[in-house]
């Protein structure tokens, strides 16, 4: 029994949710008979069965398996994976509040959180911070977006260096990759390209594009969890040790990497020949997947700075992302990417496609043509009705996608523009450009 939890919760994390789903009805049919012992593991296994059907679109499955995992962790009073378990939660009911709020402040109550569990509690006030925006409750909602955020800093010990190091990263690959090492017509595209990387900074529209273009027959959206992060490292290595073999170690690699996601494409979705790579950190490696895969095409998503910003500092995110925790970091981040794009525009003329999330939600068919095009792959109706789309998405826009467009997130950020300063300083002349030069939407020309 444990073992199928164990190897849900890894088909989860590939990407198989179905996979997952079968695992984990085998676990419960063992259960059925043997029981389950401990009550963690069956709260572990419904946590599991809700990410499998919040990742195939399935949300009432979800949030009922999502629940049932809550009311089980809570006979057992473990209060920090209640909190994580409130926190995934989309909807919040007046009891659901009351018991957050609790959590937070009644030291008598079961599952009060110690103020030392800064992690724990950032859940509670991210939780919090949905419910009162559900509400129209400005000051109670951001309050808790910035205790949420404050806390989770905290609990991670990011400082300023999170930034620093992307300092870094931008001057190493402005150095390393000169126009000199790309051929000049490496533009020109004869078929259709292997593999589409989609890049940007989070809440821009990049998983919209991903499910539009995956809506298409020939082309696998493979999300975030790809294959090529893993191999850097070991490009890099090889660079060091044999400078005068560049050209080899760029062509291991980017072989390594093309086999080993044709496996997984095929083993997934045998019918398809091109993949979406939507890692947007790859947007700082841009030149070096050109090199790795030669037939790769890059789109780049944009949207309004300040509603990219508000988007990202709201949405809580997990992982290596300390710099989304601060708005004077999210600031400082957009405007180090808008640098490193500029450099990869100059040295790649041509190869990257600049889609603004605001062009695409007013017309999204001429937008998915230009983008399927630029990736030599022919329009297909298919594409227009992307939200029937039932493959997996498994980032923090994975119901939106399923929506269809609406236009109700632009200039989202507007009802907090007092709040919002560090970001609007951060921004400094990305901002003033975006409020000079702004299109009817309001949002920024990139």
């Amino acid at each position: 029994m444990f073992a199928h939890v164990s190897m849900a919760n890894l088909f989860v994390e590939e990407g198989s949710a179905k996979r997952a789903l079968a695992e984990i009805e085998e676990s419960f049919e063992i259960a059925s008979s043997t029981g389950w012992g401990a009550g963690s593991m069956q709260a572990n296994a419904l946590y599991v069965r809700g990410k499998a059907f919040d990742y195939l679109g399935m949300v009432g499955d979800a949030h009922r398996a999502y629940h049932e995992s809550r009311s089980i962790t809570q006979e057992i009073g473990d209060a920090p994976r209640f909190a994580m378990l409130t926190w995934v939660l989309k909807n919040y009911t007046e009891d659901d509040i009351q018991t957050m709020q609790a959590m937070l402040s009644q030291e008598n109550h079961p599952l009060y959180l110690s103020t030392s569990d800064k992690m724990s509690r950032s859940y509670i006030h991210f939780g919090l911070s949905r419910a009162y925006h559900a509400q129209d409750l400005h000051e109670m909602f951001w309050d808790n977006v910035e205790m949420g955020n404050m806390l989770r800093r905290e609990a991670l010990k990011v400082d300023g260096s999170v930034i620093a190091k992307h300092q870094v990263l931008l001057q190493t690959m402005k150095a390393s990759f000169p126009s000199r090492m790309f051929r000049k017509d490496s533009a020109h595209r004869e078929s259709a390209a292997s593999a589409i990387f989609v890049v940007g900074v989070p809440r821009s529209g990049s998983t919209l594009v991903e499910q539009i273009l995956s809506s298409h027959s020939k082309v696998w959206g493979a999300g975030e969890n790809t294959l090529l992060s893993p191999l850097l490292p070991l490009v890099f290595k090889g660079l060091k040790q044999n400078p005068q073999e560049n050209l080899s170690v760029f062509s291991k690699y980017g072989n390594r990497y093309k086999i080993l996601m044709e496996a997984r494409m095929k083993n997934l979705e045998p019918q398809k020949s091109t993949w979406v790579d939507k890692m947007l950190h790859n947007l700082w490696y841009l030149g070096v997947i050109r090199l790795m895969v030669p037939d790769a095409c890059f789109i780049r998503v944009a949207r309004d700075p300040m509603d990219a910003g508000f988007s990202i500092y709201k949405s809580s995110f997990e992982g290596d992302l300390g710099w989304t925790w601060d708005l004077s970091d999210i600031g400082a981040y957009q405007v180090l990417v808008e640098e490193m794009l500029l450099h990869w525009r100059k040295v790649l003329p041509g190869e990257i496609l600049e889609i603004n999330y605001e062009d695409l939600v007013s017309d999204h068919i001429g937008n998915s043509v230009k983008m399927l095009e630029h990736c030599g792959l022919q329009y297909e109706p298919s594409v227009a009705e992307f939200y029937s789309n039932p493959r997996e998405v498994r980032t923090a826009s994975m119901g939106q996608v399923r929506s269809g467009i609406y236009n109700t997130s632009i200039g989202t950020h507007k009802k907090y523009m007092d709040r919002l300063e560090p970001l609007k300083k951060a921004l400094g002349a990305m901002f003033s450009h975006m409020v000079d030069v702004g299109d009817s939407h309001g949002h920024m020309e990139l």
